[in-house]
């Protein structure tokens, strides 16, 4: 039954990933051809915005549901509502906290970021509705937790599909009906968010009926506990922000507006692929947390290897398909755009997963044994020398933007393998080098696959959508048969080759 749920689960989020693909597909030319490239820029560095918040906010809800799924699944169901209900109002404490703020960037982002004038009200609009989805989201954080407490990350996919769905009702009704502007995403944003919210709700209710939310379940001190541990999940994402959450900004203030929307459609391809290979990873996270819970450890070291099979070949075979068609995909997809230059900046953007795609699942470790203190450290400090190296470049070369999108890649590349990925090891009583055997077979599988698959596209002349998804098509198919072939161990291919066989058997 757990099987089942977790093969649920993946199909569920790969669907997902596929449906939100296909928006991005259709929607961002769409909003481009509309509102222009630079318009379109806005709309992530917005959404950065609402990121530099999430430094105050995770704090607090990062670990809340490791706090909370523990003392479900250990039977003390009052001690899981106190974390919940604590958890819920200081959220509601942090919108209040986080308002005033909110509205200062608004009414002086004119002062703070370059905009072209005739865009300005368009752009403060956005940012209005951009906020308002910042602060939904705040607040059903605590919500999502009971799918996870569940084990129902499928129903989180099912969730995210039908809010993909609502958002392109939403913006192609807005560009369909008014004058283009760029606000109608944030207005979209926020309609996605409401949906969300309510169907958080519902889960909460019908997943987890006896955990409550009740004033007098309130607890400063579980608040603390929170804090005190989730402290360090926030100096991590202090240092995502200086790691990729200022590329934008940093592109705005020191290159041009119109750069920073180059720079934001190159990153788009790469966001959606990180964001499905994160949410992949995260469908485990609720088995090593029960595992963890039940002191488990040979049941959360097969987990493990599961997910590392998975996010490997998934992770490779994202990466494959980017390198070998990406600049065909941009020549066809944004005529209008310099293909060669997207492609570019794309790879330099998502190059970090040849080496920790295949044991993305090593972050959930330090969440779930509470030791994210020494990642954090470790990442606020190579990601500050990551905003000083970009500087220097900015000033002394011509890079331009390529350094602003090439050198966090390096130095994230640097840090995983001096560092996170040994202490994962270490987190979990494993050698220090336990996870660098899968890295060598993930890289020698990416490299092998990618060769093959320029090789096919050199020989291919692709002048039309029908050719490049004939010619992915043939890559990808090639690329997942390779994968598996050197990702996995003799006795895995066994125990797949038995499955198939089964399954083969019951459709006779």
């Amino acid at each position: 039954m757990k099987n089942n749920r977790l093969t649920i689960s993946l199909v569920a989020t790969t669907l997902s990933f596929l449906i939100n693909m296909g928006m991005s597909f259709f929607l961002t030319p769409f909003v481009v051809n509309n509102i222009g490239s630079e318009a379109y820029g806005f709309v992530s560095l917005a959404n950065n915005f609402t990121g530099y918040a999430q430094i105050i906010t995770i704090a607090l809800n990062s670990m809340s549901g490791r706090f909370i799924t523990i003392a479900y699944h250990k039977g003390d169901k009052e001690e899981a509502s106190r974390y919940l209900t604590s958890t819920f109002f200081a959220n509601i404490f942090l919108c209040f906290i986080l308002l005033v703020p909110s509205i200062f960037c608004i009414l002086n982002l004119q002062n703070l970021v370059n905009i072209t004038p005739k865009l300005i009200n368009d752009v403060k609009i956005l940012f209005i509705f951009i906020f308002a989805t910042f602060f939904i989201s705040l607040v059903y954080a605590v919500f999502a937790n009971a799918t996870f407490i569940a084990n129902r990350k499928d129903l989180d996919a099912k969730r995210n599909i039908e809010s993909y769905i609502i958002k392109a009702i939403v913006l192609i009704s807005c560009y369909l009906i008014f004058k283009p502007k760029v606000a109608y995403v944030g207005i979209a944003s926020l309609a996605t968010a409401a949906y969300t919210l309510a169907a958080n709700i519902r889960y909460l209710k019908t997943l987890t009926p006896s955990l409550h939310i009740k004033r007098e379940f309130y607890s400063f001190g579980k608040v603390k506990t929170l804090l005190k541990s989730g402290i360090w999940a926030s100096f991590g994402r202090l240092s995502s922000v200086l790691s990729t959450g200022l590329d934008l900004l940093i592109t705005n203030l020191f290159i041009s507006a119109t750069a920073m929307g180059t720079l934001s459609i190159a990153k788009l391809l790469p966001t959606v692929m990180q964001t499905f290979i994160g949410t992949i990873g995260s469908v485990f996270a609720p088995n090593y947390t029960i595992a963890y819970a039940k002191e488990n450890k040979n049941d959360l070291m097969i987990k493990i290897r599961q997910s590392m099979i998975i996010l490997g070949i998934t992770s490779n075979l994202c990466l494959i398909v980017l390198l070998v068609m990406g600049k065909k995909f941009f020549a066809l997809w944004i005529p209008n755009q310099d293909a060669n230059q997207l492609q570019i900046l794309s790879i330099l953007t998502i190059a970090g997963f040849s080496i920790n795609g295949g044991v993305q699942c090593i972050f959930n470790i330090f969440v779930i044994t509470n030791k994210v203190k020494a990642n954090a450290l470790v990442s606020f400090i190579s990601n500050f020398l990551t905003i000083v190296v970009v500087f220097i470049l900015l000033k002394k070369t011509n890079l331009g933007i390529y350094a602003i999108a090439g050198v966090s890649t390096i130095v994230t590349i640097l840090r995983n393998i001096l560092f996170s990925i040994p202490y994962a090891a270490y987190c979990i009583n494993l050698k220090p080098f336990f996870f660098f055997k899968p890295i060598l077979f993930n890289l020698a599988a990416l490299i092998t696959c990618s060769l093959i698959g320029i090789t096919i596209v050199e020989k291919i002349p692709i002048h039309s959508w029908f050719h490049l998804a004939i010619v992915s098509a043939s890559v990808f198919i090639i690329s997942l048969v390779i994968n598996f072939a050197i990702i996995t161990t003799s006795s895995e291919k066994k125990v797949f080759y038995k499955i198939i066989r089964n399954k083969a058997n019951n459709l006779q």
